[in-house]
């Protein structure tokens, strides 16, 4: 602190000298605040100019990974279960197509052949042995498609495999099925009918093909739900911090 004195002989003098000194000070104090107020306001101003550029960063950041990683989002999980649940039924479907598929067309061959040879044609029946030949194979593609799931010391694999196992041990065990008599067929119907069961075949596998290459697809995104969680809550904090 200081003090600034005058003295003098004449009062109005006097009286002056002492209000211009007090103006003086006054007016340099407003100046001074002026001045700290246009200061602080520029600083404020770039700060939050640099906040805001920051925070138009994070958000670009976070469109980008949500665009990067489409379908691997936390939000995204439950539609991706339902369309893996959908794909595993259709799968399951064409397997069990196709298990039927193989046991007509054994049943035709077998009836074609045995006309062939100068035998009486037989007619389709079911047999043991074709029926287990159908649970054979709808447990292979069931095996395949928790293999692509899990690993092999998984127990609903070890299941699978376990009950393949058995199917395999009854086939071996079953003796040759005979022929069942007795009535004509047209050899041709038959054989058009084996090229059709042919065409149906192959349509149904390359569906199993496709069907198998869409549950890989959907598995790696549903896998990928955990990391991207995690990523995604680290840009969302400091997103959220920006803002």
């Amino acid at each position: 602190a200081f003090t600034i004195e005058y003295e003098g002989g004449q009062r109005q003098q006097v009286a002056q000298v002492a209000n211009q000194l007090a103006a003086s000070f006054i007016e340099w104090n407003v100046k001074s605040r002026e001045q700290q107020t246009h200061d602080t306001t520029e600083f404020l101003d770039a700060q939050l100019k640099e906040a805001k550029q920051n925070l138009e960063q994070q958000e670009a950041r976070l469109s980008a990974f949500k665009l990067r990683h489409l379908g691997e989002m936390p939000e995204q999980q439950t539609a991706n279960m339902q369309a893996l649940s959908q794909l595993q039924v259709q799968f399951q479907a064409n397997a069990d197509a196709l298990n039927r598929l193989e046991v007509e067309r054994t049943l035709l061959s077998r009836g074609l052949e045995n006309g062939n040879s100068g035998a009486e044609k037989v007619v389709p029946v079911l047999t043991e042995r074709a029926k287990l030949e159908g649970e054979r194979r709808r447990l292979r593609a069931q095996l395949q498609d928790l293999q692509n799931r899990y690993t092999n010391a998984h127990p609903e694999v070890i299941d699978a495999a376990s009950q393949l196992e058995r199917v395999e041990a009854r086939l071996k065990a079953l003796p040759p099925d005979p022929p069942i008599a007795v009535e004509t067929q047209d050899n041709t119907a038959v054989t058009v009918r084996l090229q059709i069961l042919d065409r149906e075949s192959k349509r149904l596998t390359e569906d199993q093909k496709r069907l198998t290459g869409q549950m890989a697809s959907y598995r790696v995104k549903v896998d990928a739900v955990p990391v991207r969680e995690q990523e995604m809550a680290e840009l969302s904090r400091n997103y959220s911090v920006s803002k």
